[in-house]
């Protein structure tokens, strides 16, 4: 199993063992649509990707991007307003280069190379995040009580939690957005990829977030006194394991919510809310997943995830395992549409699902009661 997560320093100096060089991907679908996407692209992504690694034996090739989050929503006065959000991710050239980096470097059987890109489901998040923090309009509201409630608890929370993060798309639009909002918060990425965590971390250097250990000996003055609002941390995290501690094969934590250090009075709240995307795979393992979303609530206040799936399921039966495991826990769940971008301006390769169709996604909110 892998070791603990590498250091988060941005530094991307590789030191490798041997350089080498990747031959041409194929693209097979996906190219000929991302061709229409570049056309719509603004002119201010005209120079990423840019490379920054050839890749080594101690870090995979690596790209820097621009990623545009782009979404509509209705202002005060009715109207429809075009919103943006310019993200720069550290992230590999794409899966299949990815995967030769694992294979070059040994690692395929502990590897998995679905981290390496921008899913749908993630965009689908981070234009809902966008949403949600611009949009005072009564009419914007979902009309579903759990899902009204989920995006104020967003908009409230001290602590953002993104489970199974990849590349962290929706963690980081959220920090990008909740920064400027006068109250300290985090966001704290999870991920059994600790490739994919050194990535996010990096993607925070480079957007001018404030970064910190999961857990850190800063004491609430010293916190208090800090100018930063918004604090990104990370732990490789794997809530297939057993128990909180780890089993006896793995070296890997389920991360439950007393790990993630969040007794300091300097917050407004102690509660958590769940992000997560394109997370429902396995049936097999929708029971954990609901008993992970579940443990990384605080006990006594419960709280909120919200989850973005693809329409059409990656696994038949995947979706009512998981809301089926979620009630037997004694929550609640809802499942509305998410809006997709707003028209040609907004699309991105990332739109662009693994069988070369525009995806579209739907929310799954999830809400545990507290003990109280």
């Amino acid at each position: 199993m892998r070791a603990a997560l590498p250091s988060a320093a941005i530094s991307l100096a590789l030191s490798p063992i041997k350089s080498f060089t990747f031959t041409p991907s194929r693209r097979h679908t996906i190219q000929s649509t991302a061709r229409f996407i570049s056309m719509s692209s603004s002119t201010a992504a005209a120079n990423y990707p840019r490379p920054l690694s050839s890749g080594g034996f101690s870090l995979p090739p690596l790209v820097e991007d621009l990623l545009p989050i782009v979404t509509e929503c209705r202002d005060e006065s009715g109207n429809n307003t075009t919103l943006r959000t310019d993200l720069i991710l550290i992230r590999p050239p794409g899966m299949e280069e990815l995967w030769e980096w694992l294979a070059y470097t040994k690692r395929q059987s502990e590897g998995d190379p679905s981290w390496g890109r921008v899913w749908p489901t993630a965009l689908s998040m981070a234009r809902f995040i966008k949403r949600s923090f611009h949009s005072s309009n009564p009419s914007s509201r979902y009309g579903v009580n759990l899902v009204d409630q989920a995006v104020d608890a967003l908009k409230t929370t001290s602590h953002v939690v993104e489970l199974g993060c990849g590349l962290g798309v929706a963690g980081l639009a959220y920090a990008t957005m909740s920064s400027s909002i006068p109250s300290k918060r985090t966001v704290t990425f999870l991920d059994r990829e600790p490739y994919a965590l050194h990535c996010v971390m990096s993607s925070a250097a480079m957007n001018k977030l404030n970064t910190a250990p999961l857990v850190h000996a800063e004491s609430d003055k010293e916190a208090s006194d800090s100018l930063s609002l918004t604090i990104v941390r990370a732990s490789v995290d794997d809530w297939t394991v057993s128990n909180e501690s780890g089993d006896g094969n793995s070296k890997i934590k389920n991360i439950g919510y007393r790990d993630l250090g969040l007794g300091s009075s300097i917050y407004d709240n102690q509660y958590t809310t769940i992000l997560a995307s394109d997370i429902l795979y396995e049936p097999a393992s929708m029971k954990k997943l609901a008993r992970k979303i579940h443990s990384l609530m605080q006990p006594n206040e419960g709280g909120y995830a919200l989850i973005s799936d693809p329409k059409e399921e990656r696994t038949e039966g995947c979706r009512d395992s998981f809301v089926s495991s979620v009630k037997e826990l004694g929550g609640d769940v809802a499942i509305v549409p998410l809006q997709g971008p707003a028209g040609s301006v907004g699309l991105v390769e990332g739109d662009i699902d693994i069988d070369g169709s525009l995806a579209s996604t739907l929310l799954i909110v999830v809400h545990f009661p507290g003990k109280l």
